[in-house]
């Protein structure tokens, strides 16, 4: 089975459609969102759409809780907030009532997990090993041999056996059937790794490997938009740095 794994879409209309163009070109069997589809960019309710038609599965990222109104954005940075109560106030009802409805984290087959944050939380960062080791005793099964996470725009493989993997960089990645794994594969929307182009993952179970893949997109129509729809000036400008 390939599994193509999306996740921080950010509202980034721009970065998704080629993404998903990509994708295609990979005949994998199905896409998996990790969260956090909208926040930041400028097109909320196109990239929900998107979501509905194709029949996207998604968990819930913490932009997504804010800005469908379940939660408040009081830990938010200024920029971050700004983005969210005018994404609040854009998405339809329908892309609100879906947003709300997205569970916080899924099994998504048999031993393959995923979380937006953490097992423990939709808000972690899980940023490094020591991280990844502190939460494989949180996994809700002892089962479970990869963990799926976003949040963190910064594509990462961690093993509970420590570092074997140059996980920053793209290409594909093989995996230890005996070995648990935190896997992220980036950010769609608002990388943060240096690099601009948009990153997702190819998860192969037969072969059992994990793919990071960069595709380059318009990044200056992203921004223009941003700059059109009167969100802050910073969250176009990161897009062209990837930061």
């Amino acid at each position: 089975m390939k599994l193509a794994v999306i996740s921080d879409i950010h509202s980034n209309l721009h970065a998704l459609t080629v993404v998903l163009e990509e994708i295609e070109k990979r005949k994998v069997e199905s896409i998996f969102a990790l969260g956090d589809l909208v926040g930041y960019n400028a097109f909320p309710s196109e990239v929900v759409d998107i979501m509905l038609k194709r029949e996207i599965a998604s968990i819930m990222g913490n932009h997504d809780i804010v800005c469908c109104g379940l939660e408040n954005p009081i830990w938010f940075n200024t920029a971050a907030r700004e983005a969210s109560l005018w994404t609040r106030k854009v998405l339809s009802d329908e892309s609100k009532r879906f947003l709300s409805g997205l569970p916080n984290e899924m099994m998504v087959r048999e031993r393959l997990y995923a979380v937006h944050g953490s097992p423990q939380s939709r808000d972690d960062y899980l940023m490094d090993l020591m991280d990844a080791l502190n939460n494989f005793r949180h996994l809700p099964d002892k089962t479970i041999n990869i963990c799926l996470y976003g949040h963190t725009h910064i594509p990462a493989i961690f093993s509970e056996h420590g570092p074997s993997h140059d996980s920053i960089h793209s290409g594909k990645h093989m995996l230890d059937v005996r070995t648990r794994y935190f896997i992220n594969p980036g950010s769609v929307g608002q990388p943060r790794d240096g690099d601009p182009r948009a990153s997702f993952g190819i998860l192969d179970t037969e072969e059992v490997s994990i793919e990071i893949i960069r595709v380059e997109y318009d990044i200056q129509a992203a921004m223009q938009a941003v700059v059109k729809a009167g969100l802050p000036q910073f969250l176009a400008d990161r897009l062209q740095v990837g930061a």
